[in-house]
């Protein structure tokens, strides 16, 4: 099999993955956001402003909408593309620095480790900020490549650099490294300088396109300081003393190597190992002076997970540093794949797409209570929009507040002046907070009531263990009885 066909092979893999897993319905609250975007930067319905001033989610969320006439797949094509494009950039960069069988390990790690194929089809940033960082990552070691037109390569490499600070602004965690790597190359400043001005174009564009459309200024670095130094976050009201630091660290730690935390574990499976041992064997291994910028890039970004603790403890915070394991991993045990008898490579390889299966499984029927009770709850709100009756959504949570607009309907929060209430919604049990059904207004009738089992609850009474999220879901709807032509 050629490099190309083996490329190809494991692009078809890995979309056909991300595929099997694909949930539509499953949108977490930053996802709302984004599909709310053009109202929510125009019209002042702005819940939660940090999500709704990224752009690198806003625009092409704005752009696809537009495109797609409002269908709800439509979104989802600018993150598989991110997905497969970073998939197709692990391969390039491990076939650039070694061989056929190290693009091809490279390139089926990333494929197939579930965090890839779990959040490479859900509306989160992560996946386009990875993609992103990546890009500048490969142009950057291009620039080395170029007697001339280096510093434009590198000045390329500050834009896509910018592009992943507008998805999060820890994309911005990628410029020490990228900044020392383009002057190391050549000793020279100018690419340095070049690829600090890319950077500082976005931003400065950012900066302004924001200060047009919302008619004030945002910063969004100043404004996520909060959250590095505790004002935000989920430890904003901690003793944060060393020993809390140090056990925050352990506990990440723990979690990417020993199953202190399951999700994690599940999610990046064995890469952590094997990063270790691959910098272990790399001791006999020669290569590339190139590629050892992957341990600067992914070390640094998962370094600063690790330090800023007051941030939120999610998996997937670490998933733009897998990019730079999976190519490290793919160089350094090339050799030892290619030297394994046949049986042993078909062996291994089963093992892992089955321990990958398994754990993508595991998060798919966590997210599948929840993904149905979102399309119940949203097809009724459609359902509402299209009669043209007068509907007003109330709810104590946000997210419905957020899932009602997106479905076309007036809220209460999003528009105060809108009338009396004519509806109330929650979401119970799912990745929402979970509130007593009998504090709908007592006057309401019930409409809905959709409850929704995870596709694997067999699995866990099997096990006999019940996680606190994920098990099941119930959307409710009650509606205040209205006078109609047909009432008597």
């Amino acid at each position: 099999m050629s490099a190309g066909n083996g490329l190809w092979s494991l692009l078809l893999a890995a979309l056909l993955l991300r595929l099997f897993f694909f949930q539509p319905y499953y949108l977490p609250p930053d996802a709302l956001d984004y599909l709310n975007s053009w109202d929510g930067l125009t019209a002042g319905y702005a819940p939660d402003i940090i999500r709704f001033v990224r752009l690198g989610m806003t625009l092409p969320m704005i752009l696809l909408g537009w495109l797609g006439g409002g269908n709800h797949l439509i979104y989802y094509l600018y993150i598989f593309t991110t997905s497969l494009g970073t998939v197709w950039l692990c391969h390039r960069l491990a076939l650039q620095w070694g061989d056929r069988q190290a693009a091809l390990l490279a390139g089926a790690l990333i494929a197939l480790v579930p965090m890839e194929v779990v959040y490479g089809s859900v509306l989160l940033p992560d996946v386009p900020l990875s993609f992103f960082a990546l890009c500048a990552f490969y142009l950057t070691g291009k620039a080395a490549e170029r007697e001339r037109g280096g510093p434009l390569l590198t000045f390329a490499a500050g834009i896509f650099i910018g592009l992943a600070y507008t998805c999060k602004v820890t994309g911005l965690f990628f410029l020490p490294s990228a900044t020392v790597q383009a002057y190391w190359q050549r000793r020279r400043l100018l690419p340095a300088l070049a690829l600090v001005a890319g950077v500082g174009l976005v931003i400065a564009g950012e900066i302004l396109v924001l200060r047009l459309w919302l008619d004030e200024w945002h910063v969004r670095i100043a404004e996520t300081l909060g959250y590095a130094l505790g004002s935000k976050g989920n430890y904003a009201h901690v003793d944060r003393t060393l020993g809390w630091w140090l056990g925050q660290i352990g506990f990440k730690l723990g979690a990417m190597f020993w199953g202190a935390h399951l999700p994690t574990t599940a999610l990046i499976l064995v890469v952590p190992h094997l990063v270790l041992w691959a910098l272990w064997r790399s001791r006999r291994v020669v290569l590339p002076a190139g590629s050892w910028w992957l341990l600067a890039w992914g070390g640094v970004y998962v370094g600063q997970q690790l330090l800023l603790s007051t941030i939120e403890q999610e998996p997937r915070l670490l998933q733009a540093a897998l990019p730079y394991c999976a190519v490290l991993i793919g160089l350094v045990f090339a050799s030892d794949w290619q030297g394994w008898h046949w049986g042993w490579r078909w062996a291994i390889g089963v093992v892992a797409t089955v321990l990958a299966f398994v754990g993508s499984v595991a998060f798919w029927g966590t997210h599948a209570p929840s993904a149905g009770a979102v399309q119940s709850l949203l097809a009724e709100f459609k359902g509402l929009a299209k009669s043209g009756e007068k509907a007003v959504v109330d709810s104590p949570s946000d997210y419905i507040h957020c899932l009602a607009y997106y479905g076309g309907l007036q809220t209460t929060k999003w528009n105060p002046a809108a009338g009396p209430i004519t509806h109330w919604a929650f979401i119970h049990n799912g990745y929402t907070a979970k509130s007593d059904p009998v504090s709908a207004p007592a006057d309401m009738r019930m409409q809905l009531d959709a409850k929704n089992k995870s596709p694997i609850w067999p699995v866990y009474g099997w096990l006999e263990f019940l996680p606190g999220v994920g098990d099941a879901s119930r959307a409710v709807l009650y509606r205040r009885p209205q006078a109609t032509p047909a009432d008597p």
